[in-house]
C-alpha cells in the first residue's frame, strides 16, 4: 500500500494524464480519487464518466461533444465543461477503437473534434483514467498502441490481492472500521488459522470481495475469528477456482521474503506475535 501511495503521489504531482489499471475490484476508482486529491487541481471540479460499449453518439457524444445534424445545435462536451478541472474516465478499456483514438488525439494535442464536426475544440481538462485487465494480462490487451504509449510512465498498476498478502491485516482493519462506521470500534481478532485461510484464497474479486467478507464478519456475535468461522465465507458466489494449499510454514516464509528476512516486520505484517512462530 505504501508503494502504491508513493507512485500515486508522484504521478499526481504532474499535470499529465494518469492511468490506473488492474483487475476488477482492485481499488482503481479509489486511487483515481487520490490522484486528483494529491494534485494541484484538487479544489477544481471533477467529472466522472463511465466508458461503456454502445452507439458512438450515445457514448462518445457526451465526452467529445457532437454536432446534432437534425437540430443544427452542438452538444457541449464534458471535456469543455471540465476544462479547469479533471475528467475521471472509468473503464477506458471499454471505449471503442475510435473512442480510444479520439482520446489519444486529445492527450497529444489538447484538441478534439466533436462527432459530425470539423472544428477542433480545445480543453485543459486533466484525464485520470482506469482500465480493467484480466489476471496475468497486460494493458496491450485492452488499449490501442497510441493510447498505451501516451500513458507509459504515467500509470499506476494495482496488484491483485494474492500478490499483496502483506497488506491483509491492514486491509481487514480498514474494512472493519469502514463497515462499523466508527474508528474507535473494536477491531476483529484474527487467529493464525483465519489468516492462513485468507492468504490461501484466490481472491477473484480482490478488494471488493475482501470488503464483502469483512462486512459479514462484523455481523457475527463474536469478534474472535478462526479459520473455521472464515472458510464458509470464502466459498462462491464469486466462483473462485480452487485455492492452492498454503501451509503455515510457506505463508511465513513468503512473509519473510517480502520483508527481507526481518522477523519483527514480518510478524507485524502477518498479524502474528513475534514470539510465535517466527523464531
Amino acid at each position: 500500500m505504501k508503494r502504491i501511495l508513493e507512485i500515486t503521489r508522484r504521478v499526481a504531482a504532474t499535470p499529465r494524464p494518469v492511468l490506473i489499471w488492474g483487475e476488477a475490484g482492485s481499488g482503481k476508482r479509489r486511487i483515481a480519487t487520490l490522484v486528483h486529491a494529491f494534485s494541484d487541481r484538487r479544489h477544481a471540479k471533477t467529472a466522472l464518466f463511465h466508458c461503456r460499449p454502445g452507439p458512438a453518439m450515445d457514448i462518445l457524444g457526451p465526452l467529445f461533444g457532437a454536432e446534432r445534424l437534425e437540430s443544427g445545435r452542438r452538444q457541449l462536451s464534458l471535456l469543455e465543461a471540465s476544462s479547469d478541472g479533471a475528467v475521471v474516465l472509468l473503464h477506458v478499456d471499454q471505449l471503442s477503437r475510435d473512442g480510444q483514438e479520439r482520446l489519444a488525439d486529445y492527450l497529444e494535442t489538447g484538441g478534439f473534434t466533436p462527432l459530425n464536426g470539423v472544428t477542433v475544440m480545445r480543453s485543459n481538462a486533466r484525464i485520470i483514467a482506469t482500465a480493467t485487465v484480466a489476471r496475468g494480462a497486460g494493458l496491450e490487451t485492452v488499449l490501442c498502441a497510441r493510447l498505451l504509449d501516451l500513458f507509459t510512465g504515467l500509470d499506476v498498476q494495482l496488484p491483485s490481492l494474492p500478490d499483496r498478502l502483506e497488506d491483509l491485516p491492514q486491509l481487514v482493519q480498514h474494512f472493519t472500521v469502514e463497515a462499523k462506521g466508527d474508528s474507535s470500534a473494536q477491531t476483529l481478532t484474527i487467529e493464525n488459522s483465519a489468516f492462513l485461510a485468507l492468504a490461501g484464497h484466490d481472491w477473484p474479486g480482490n478488494l471488493r470481495e475482501l470488503r464483502q467478507v469483512v462486512n459479514q464478519l462484523v455481523t457475527l456475535p463474536s469478534s474472535h475469528i478462526t479459520g473455521e468461522v472464515l472458510k464458509p465465507l470464502l466459498e462462491p458466489p464469486f466462483g473462485a477456482r480452487p485455492a492452492a494449499s498454503l501451509s503455515e510454514r510457506d505463508w511465513i516464509i513468503e512473509g519473510l521474503k517480502r520483508n527481507r528476512l526481518h522477523r519483527g516486520k514480518t510478524a507485524r505484517s502477518l498479524g502474528l506475535s513475534r514470539k510465535n512462530p517466527l523464531q
